[in-house]
């Protein structure tokens, strides 16, 4: 397994559209064999970014989401709002052996998990499908 959604149980309150993600110790090692680096990912969200943000409600030109890559890949990941988004977490006990959680902040609307959640699955499949490949050399 490489990660697992958890906690996901959005309420109309501050903070309350928050959850974690679980990333397993294959996850980092998939990282580390995949070649991305920051640079990858900024060119990639410098493209995909102001559709991502139009498609989730965000129009004004201060809308930004910002991707900070690490060893075990999106470290840290930023969506408008007050400091919004979720941040690696490697030692905590809620998260599994070995592995890492990344961890909510400020996470207050659906619109906003939505696109966490977006950018998250879109570097995760970048990721299956560079598996497959490499799998079917």
């Amino acid at each position: 397994m490489l990660y697992h959604i958890t906690n996901w149980s959005p309420e109309p309150k501050m903070n309350g559209a928050a959850f974690s993600i679980e990333l397993f110790p294959d996850w980092k090692d998939a990282i580390s064999k995949s070649g991305i680096t920051q640079e990858n990912i900024d060119n990639a969200f410098e493209k995909l970014g102001p559709k991502l943000l139009e498609d989730h409600g965000f129009k004004h030109s201060m809308d930004r989401l910002k991707v900070y890559w690490g060893e075990w890949g999106p470290e840290h990941i930023y969506v408008p709002g007050n400091a919004c988004g979720l941040d690696i977490t490697k030692s905590s006990p809620f998260g599994p052996r070995g592995g890492a959680l990344l961890s909510p902040h400020n996470v207050d609307s659906l619109r906003q998990a939505s696109l966490i959640l977006s950018i998250f699955l879109w570097i995760a499949n970048c990721l299956v499908v560079e598996i497959k490949l490499k799998k079917s050399e």
